[in-house]
């Protein structure tokens, strides 16, 4: 819920600060936000002979914002029901264009009974993306070197067994951010799991 108040706040205080603008101001807002998301313009070409990074953004659940990129270590961070809604950022980026960014994973809940019996089962993704974002663009065509896609993770969904007689013992999600170029080379980022215990 806290995510969503920010959110709503902050989307708020854009609108403020638009209308108190002059035209050029508001345009100049308008570029550098949607530049945080896509980057700057570039001209598509095949002869890209390295691969990009990618990169996931988590907020704040309770130690810090965490960034991570192609090369560094996987994390993984307790989350509590109380934490609610949150937006995860996944974004690939490569100077000579980003073709296409998913974010990545799936995940498992386990269930267990007051007999001892246990059932677990999957947290699936459609073909194991969670959110996409891609580019049309053909060689000679213009594109951007960054791309970005935003997934919305509700806690709330992870407590549950399909048998109503069990009970959640342990949910856990992993996901990452996959960029690919367009001369076709990919990169993964550092998996991000997510352990919730009731």
């Amino acid at each position: 819920m806290k995510s969503k108040t920010t959110a709503a706040l902050m989307f708020i205080v854009a609108l403020s600060f638009l209308y108190s603008c002059t035209q050029k101001e508001a345009g100049d807002f308008v570029n550098q936000f949607i530049k945080g998301f896509y980057g700057d313009g570039v001209v598509v070409s095949l002869r890209d002979t390295t691969p990009p990074t990618a990169t996931i953004r988590i907020p704040d659940l309770g130690s810090g914002i965490t960034t991570l990129t192609t090369g560094g270590s996987g994390i993984t961070i307790p989350v509590t029901k109380a934490m609610g809604s949150f937006y995860v950022l996944a974004s690939a980026d490569d100077p000579e264009g980003i073709q296409e960014v998913d974010l990545v994973g799936g995940g498992e809940i386990k269930c267990s009974n007051n007999d001892g019996a246990s059932s677990n089962s999957n947290i699936d993704f459609n073909n194991g993306i969670a959110s996409s974002d891609a580019s049309s663009a053909k060689p000679g065509g213009n594109a951007t070197n960054r791309r970005t896609t935003i997934h919305l993770f509700n806690l709330n969904e992870w407590d549950f067994c399909t048998d109503p007689s069990f009970h959640v013992t342990q949910s856990t999600i992993n996901f990452a951010s996959k960029g690919k170029n367009f001369s076709g080379q990919a990169a993964v980022s550092p998996y991000v799991t997510l352990l919730y215990k009731p």
